[in-house]
């Protein structure tokens, strides 16, 4: 629902932006709201209380694609334990928890699939 109003033009615009608001607040904000907000109007050029509905739409379009990545990412890490039980390890490292915590407008989904080393498990030099 959120997203179709976002979407509608026909809507007054502050409506569009109450409803793309909600979206961050209650699905998706790897920057936490406020820089999440803020991320997103520098990604497409809005300025302070001045949208337009493409600009809604576009800063829509891009909260999506972080959301799709940040859910496959999720997913990958989550297949990865009976992989690594069969292997013989059975918890993720210290990097891996790093990684799936770390605040990031786009995650690599490989990355998800591969273990991080930890400190203690990083070479020296």
């Amino acid at each position: 629902m959120h997203a179709r109003q976002v979407r509608d033009e026909s809507l007054p615009i502050d409506r569009g932006v109450t409803s793309l608001d909600s979206l961050i607040a209650s699905l998706h904000a790897p920057f936490g709201f406020l820089g999440t907000v803020a991320h997103l109007r520098e990604l497409v050029g809005a300025r302070r209380g001045r949208r337009t509905s493409r600009q809604l739409a576009k800063a829509l379009d891009l909260l999506e694609e972080s959301r799709v990545t940040h859910l496959a990412y999720r997913l990958a890490f989550a297949e990865r334990p009976s992989v690594e039980k069969a292997e013989g390890r059975r918890r993720p490292t210290a990097g891996d928890m790093a990684a799936l915590e770390r605040a990031e407008w786009l995650k690599q989904v490989e990355e998800a699939r591969t273990r991080v080393p930890g400190r203690r498990g990083r070479a020296s030099g």
